[in-house]
């Protein structure tokens, strides 16, 4: 999905104010020094976080990867491309995030346990996972489609967004 978006995503999404919340909320909330970032779209969150600790970014997209890896500036500690659905990396962490709804991506209620399960093989005694994800209060919101029409970069683009089930 994010191989031709991979290049607007930060035209289309990126806030600055955003990023720095998420970062404000994780050092309340962390367990160490040593994070995993699952699902870490273009790294603005995981950049920010790593001039103070030891991240690792992850993505199922390649060109999503080949974006963080084009501003990283060797601050990461690695980066893999992964399903958060189902990994093994052979290394624990103190604290696991997976955060800007990056979770609603997962459809299925077995990826969804398979997940869980592998976040907990990968943290360290006392570690943290902290993510979010849409109420069902949030997913009303769509129950009619939400359509957002531009263009960046040269290029038209439409933005669409629809609950898909009944909850």
């Amino acid at each position: 999905m994010y191989k031709d978006l991979a290049k607007y995503y930060d035209v289309l999404v990126k806030d600055d104010q955003a990023t720095q919340l998420w970062v404000d909320f994780f050092n309340r909330h962390q367990s160490g020094k040593t994070v995993l970032e699952l699902a870490s779209g273009t790294g603005e969150i995981t950049l920010e976080l790593a001039k103070n600790y030891l991240v690792d970014a992850s993505d199922i997209s390649e060109p999503m990867l080949a974006e963080i890896k084009a501003k990283d500036n060797n601050m990461l500690n690695d980066i893999f491309k992964l399903d958060m659905t189902n990994f093994n990396l052979n290394k624990t962490y103190d604290n696991i995030i997976c955060f800007c709804d990056s979770i609603n991506y997962i459809l299925d209620l077995s990826d969804l346990e398979s997940m869980f399960k592998s976040v907990y093989s990968h943290l360290k005694v006392g570690g943290s996972f902290m993510f979010d994800m849409h109420t069902k209060d949030r997913l009303k919101e769509f129950s009619d489609p939400y359509i957002e029409v531009g263009q960046v970069l040269d290029t038209d683009f439409q933005w669409t967004i629809q609950t898909e089930d009944d909850f």
